[in-house]
């Protein structure tokens, strides 16, 4: 049933990821934003923002 995933060529799994991470595009990619906060060191939430890094769209709460 899912075989057609195995069958993706990694060039276009890498462009989606790619285009994922750094959405929405503008003011700011989220991706920019949020290693520019890390950087300045305005986290309010480490764990949350070091789960947004690794690529996972969801809030620890």
């Amino acid at each position: 049933m899912l075989q057609w995933i195995d069958n993706l060529p990694w060039s276009l799994v890498l462009i989606a990821a790619v285009l994922l991470g750094l959405a929405p595009f503008f003011p700011q990619p989220h991706l920019v934003e949020k290693l520019r906060m890390l950087a300045d060191h305005t986290l309010k939430r480490p764990i949350d923002e070091s789960v947004d890094l690794i690529g996972f769209s969801f809030e620890i709460r």
